[in-house]
């Protein structure tokens, strides 16, 4: 079975400036892969299109000035994302909710210290 893979980038991403139409840019984003479709070319092979919505983007403008995107994300996101990605790099043999509720459990049990971090850290500036 012959299969043809494509992206389709789409969503939005707050950006702190305008941008100009007619104008290229090249565009670097961090995406997360939401969605899978597979369409038959009715002769045996199949187009597989995956969906990707930006999560943090990059513009370089031809001036060499680099536009960086707000991440809309909540940071509990962002943990929880961080924490999958060193979970799979890991190559724990647990499955990923279970260790990330530990982690959450743990991590709550320090809280007290890492507030207490944070607030000498900020002091010092």
């Amino acid at each position: 079975m012959e299969e043809t893979y494509f992206i389709k980038i789409s969503g939005k991403a707050n950006i702190p400036e305008r941008l100009e139409v007619d104008k290229n840019y090249h565009i670097a984003c961090d995406c997360s892969i939401t969605q899978e479709q597979k369409d038959s070319n009715e002769n045996g092979s199949y187009n597989i299109t995956f969906k990707a919505e930006p999560m943090t983007v990059e513009i370089l403008k031809s001036n060499g000035k680099i536009i960086k995107a707000k991440d809309p994300r909540k940071n509990s996101q962002k943990f929880r994302n961080y924490l999958y990605k060193l979970w799979s790099e890991e190559g724990c043999i647990y499955d990923f909710d279970s260790v990330y509720e530990q982690v959450i459990y743990d991590a709550m049990g320090i809280t007290p210290q890492l507030l207490r971090a944070v607030i000498k850290r900020m002091d010092e500036k």
